[in-house]
């Protein structure tokens, strides 16, 4: 993934796109310090492959880049008392 990343400062802001508000101005792009745990920016191609690996368990080209395990972890629920199902 070459052309995703965490930080506005790693990106051309003016190539990025955006929402609009209902009155038709746009949103500004923002940041926070939770990084990277909320916000990843990508391109909609490197999200699909993103996708893909995930799908294939680590696999994407015939080349492993995460172990089966990792995946799983990844799609874990990481802090369940904040988890909207109500399940701990």
């Amino acid at each position: 993934m070459y052309r995703s990343c965490c930080f506005l400062s790693d990106l051309n802001i003016n190539n990025m796109a955006t929402g609009n508000e209902y009155d038709g101005s746009p949103y500004t792009h923002y940041g926070s310090a939770a990084y990277p745990g909320m916000f990843m920016r990508s391109t909609a191609s490197e999200l699909s492959n993103f996708a893909i690996m995930m799908i294939n368990e680590g696999w994407y080209k015939g080349q492993k880049l995460l172990r089966a395990e990792s995946i799983e972890e990844m799609c874990n629920i990481q802090y369940p008392a904040l988890s909207n199902s109500g399940q701990s």
